[in-house]
C-alpha cells in the first residue's frame, strides 16, 4: 500500500469522499513530508502550518455536513510562484516582490480552489521565470529529489520537485519554451502544456504580454497522468480576464482505441545530440505503441532547427517586456539575479544589427513554419519524441554554452501551439527519471494524455524518489 503522500490527486480525492481518509489526516502527512525534506531541495518557499491545519479541518466540516465541494475536496496542493495567490505572498522569483501579497487569486488558484483544493503555499521559479534551471536571490536553488547535485530544471523546478517527493499532490506551471515539461522530465513526473487558451493565463508574474505571450501556455504537474486529466477539467475553459483563451469551453473528446492510432516518432532532432538512454526510452515507447495496435512510423518533423530560430527570435523580439517586468516589481538592475542580466545583455547584442522590419518578419516565418509542421501531422495523429537530449544536468550546467542545443525537442511545441505531454518511461545509468514527450494538433489534449496514461502504464511513470 503507497502511503498517503504518494497517491495520485484523483485516489486522495477518492478516499477523502469516502471517508476512508480525512482531509486533515492528509494535510498532516504532506506537511510532515514539507517539513523533513523541504529543506534539502527548497521546492516550497511559502506555506503557513496553522493556516493549512484550519483549512483542512474545514474542509472536513463542509464534507460532514453538505458533501464534497468538488472533484479535488479537501486535497492539499501547492501553486507555481508565478501564479498570485490572495494572502500568501507572491514573488515571481524576484527581490522586487519580496512581500508582496495579491488582493486576488490568477484564475487557476480560484477554479482549484473551487474544486476543493487546500492550497498550501508556493513553490520555487527562477526570477521572472527567466532559466532551465531554478534559482532566484531570494529563496535561492531547487534541487533534484533523485538527486541533490542535479538541478530540477525551470521554470517549474519547484513545482516538478515538490510534486516528485511527495510535498504536494498537484500543481498548475507555465510554459513558454520547456518550462513545464523539462522540470516534470528532470523529476519524473507527468505533466501537460495544454493548448495555448485553453487554460488562463490571468493572474500570471510576469503578465503574459507581447508576441511571446501566443507561446505561453499552462498545465498541470502531477504524479500520475489521470490527475492531468483531473485538472484539466477543473482549470479549462473560457475567462473573461484572459484575451487569449477561448470563448467557450472545449468540451472532452472521448476516449479512442489506440488500435490504428498514427503515430510519428524521432529521437534525434539533429540540433542536440540525445543520450543513449534516452534514445533507448523514446524507441521502447514506440514499441510498446506498435504492440498496442498503433501505426508506428520513424518520422522528423521539418527543420526542427528554424523553430529554434524562431523561438529565440520572439524572445529577442520581446526583450524590452524584462525592464517592464523589473518597472512593475520594482526590482531593480542591481537586484537581478546574474542570469537575468547575462540573459538581457545577450538579448540585446543578438538585438544590435536586427532591422526594423524584424518583428514583423519572424511573425512571418512563425506561421510559415507553422503550415510545415500541420502538413507534416496530415499523416499521423501523434507525434512521440524526447523532451530533452538527456536527464537533469549537474546546477549550472543547463544554463551554459550549448545545452541549450538539447531543448529544441521542448520548444518544437511552443512555436507550433500543440498539447504536449510529459511521462516517466526511463531511467539514466546515473539513476535519474528519463520521461517521454507525446504532442499532437491543438486542442488534442486527451489524445494526448490517454497515449501518455498508456505509456505510463507499460512503463510504470512516477517512482519514489530514494530517501534524500
Amino acid at each position: 500500500m503507497e502511503p498517503l503522500w504518494a497517491r495520485s490527486a484523483a485516489d486522495l480525492a477518492g478516499l477523502i469522499r469516502e471517508r476512508q481518509v480525512s482531509s486533515l489526516e492528509l494535510t498532516q502527512a504532506v506537511l510532515g513530508r514539507i517539513e523533513r525534506l523541504n529543506g534539502r531541495l527548497t521546492a516550497i518557499v511559502q506555506y503557513d502550518r496553522d493556516r493549512a491545519i484550519t483549512a483542512a479541518r474545514a474542509a472536513d466540516d463542509v464534507l460532514a455536513r453538505r458533501g464534497p465541494s468538488g472533484p479535488l475536496h479537501g486535497v492539499p496542493v501547492t501553486v507555481k510562484d508565478t501564479f498570485d495567490t490572495a494572502g500568501i505572498i507572491s514573488t515571481g522569483g524576484t527581490l522586487g516582490r519580496a512581500q508582496f501579497i495579491p488582493p486576488a487569486d490568477a484564475t487557476v488558484v480560484r477554479l482549484l480552489r473551487a474544486a476543493g483544493a487546500l492550497v498550501l503555499g508556493k513553490t520555487n521559479v527562477p526570477e521572472f521565470a527567466m532559466a532551465v534551471e531554478t534559482d532566484n536571490l531570494l529563496y535561492g536553488r531547487t534541487n533534484n529529489p533523485y538527486d541533490l547535485a542535479h538541478t530540477a530544471g525551470g521554470s517549474s523546478g519547484g513545482p516538478a520537485a515538490a510534486v516528485a517527493a511527495g510535498l504536494s499532490a498537484l500543481e498548475v506551471g507555465s510554459d513558454g519554451g520547456g518550462s513545464i515539461r523539462l522540470p516534470a522530465h528532470y523529476c519524473g513526473v507527468a505533466a501537460l502544456k495544454a493548448t495555448p487558451g485553453r487554460i488562463s493565463q490571468a493572474g500570471h508574474f510576469p503578465e503574459p504580454y507581447g508576441s511571446s505571450s501566443r507561446m505561453l501556455a499552462c498545465g498541470p504537474i502531477a504524479r500520475r497522468v489521470r490527475d492531468l486529466r483531473l485538472a484539466l477539467s477543473v482549470l479549462g475553459g473560457e475567462d473573461w480576464d484572459d484575451p487569449l483563451t477561448l470563448p467557450v469551453r472545449v468540451g472532452v473528446d472521448p476516449p479512442r482505441q489506440l488500435d490504428g492510432l498514427r503515430v510519428a516518432f524521432y529521437c534525434d532532432d539533429g540540433v542536440g545530440s540525445p543520450t543513449n538512454a534516452t534514445v533507448d526510452t523514446v524507441r521502447r515507447c514506440a514499441a510498446a505503441l506498435v504492440q498496442s495496435g498503433c501505426h508506428v512510423s520513424e518520422a522528423i518533423p521539418p527543420a526542427l532547427a528554424d523553430a529554434s530560430e524562431i523561438h529565440l527570435g520572439i524572445i529577442i523580439n520581446d526583450r524590452h517586456l524584462i525592464l517592464e517586468w523589473m518597472r512593475e516589481s520594482g526590482t531593480t538592475s542591481d537586484r537581478l539575479h546574474p542570469w537575468v542580466r547575462d540573459g538581457l545583455a545577450y538579448l540585446n547584442e543578438a538585438a544590435e544589427d536586427l532591422g526594423a522590419d524584424f518583428g514583423s518578419m519572424v511573425f512571418y516565418e512563425l506561421r510559415r513554419y507553422q503550415k510545415k509542421a500541420l502538413a507534416f501531422m496530415r499523416d499521423f495523429d501523434v507525434l512521440l519524441s524526447p523532451v530533452a537530449a538527456g536527464p537533469a544536468p549537474l546546477h549550472g550546467e543547463g544554463v551554459q554554452g550549448e545545452a541549450h542545443s538539447g531543448y529544441v525537442y521542448s520548444t518544437l511545441h511552443n512555436v507550433t501551439g500543440w498539447p504536449a505531454a510529459v511521462v516517466r518511461c526511463g531511467t539514466s545509468p546515473e539513476g535519474l527519471p528519463i520521461g517521454a514527450q507525446v504532442a499532437a494538433l491543438p486542442f488534442r489534449d486527451e489524445l494526448v494524455l490517454q497515449v501518455s496514461e498508456h505509456l505510463e502504464t507499460v512503463f510504470g511513470g512516477w517512482q519514489s524518489p530514494p530517501e534524500i
